[in-house]
């Protein structure tokens, strides 16, 4: 199974054109460690162990993950007034 993706994978052709029409999923709350039991989850209802089923979303040719830490980043702009900024990190 690993090796069939691996071959499939490096099969692929970068896609050098412009992007149009481009849909954005965003899966809020979705951290790795919910995605797997998602997984899991999904796999034990069809049946299987679990870890091995792939999510639909999981075969889209392109996918990122972004981290929003919880712990703000704080701006004094002013006396009176407070910017707080959270931090987002992308993963590739």
């Amino acid at each position: 199974m690993a090796k069939d993706a691996l071959k499939n994978a490096l099969k692929l052709k970068p896609n050098t054109g412009i992007a149009r029409n481009v849909v954005v999923f965003v899966g809020d709350g979705m951290g790795l460690s919910t995605i797997n039991a998602a997984r899991i989850y999904k796999g034990q209802k069809l049946g299987n162990m679990g870890e091995e089923t792939e999510l639909e979303f999981e075969k889209f040719p392109n996918v990122a993950l972004s981290k929003v830490t919880t712990s703000p980043i704080v701006y004094f702009q002013s006396h009176t007034k407070l910017i707080v900024k959270y931090q987002t990190e992308v993963i590739n």
